[in-house]
């Protein structure tokens, strides 16, 4: 349907990025997983896996701990993104990958 909100979203997992795109009705219109082998993604692999996927017109990015600042979704700026980085600590094996 034309006009229809689409959202990228992203999720960084130990071994993989899997992206999904849903449509306006939430249903999902696409979706792909990029290899992520010790937390590195193929920055050429993702952008064939992007231009092969429907565009988007947001994205949503789940981040592993927004400590106790962030308990919904918040739009990323430079100061989100200096917060979440000084939460690290708190799940070091997922929050760097997450914002990188």
């Amino acid at each position: 349907m034309a006009g229809e909100l689409r959202v990228l979203v992203v999720n960084a997992g130990s071994s993989s990025l899997k992206l999904r795109v849903l449509d306006g009705d939430d249903r999902l219109a696409a979706t792909e997983d990029v290899e992520a082998a010790h937390g590195d993604v193929d920055q050429a692999a993702l952008r064939d896996t992007l231009a092969r996927m429907p565009d988007a017109d947001a994205v949503g990015h789940r981040i592993v701990h927004g400590g106790p600042d962030f308990s919904e979704p918040v739009q990323i700026d430079a100061e989100v993104e200096r917060r979440l980085r000084a939460l690290s600590d708190l799940a070091p094996l997922h929050q760097p990958k997450s914002l990188a």
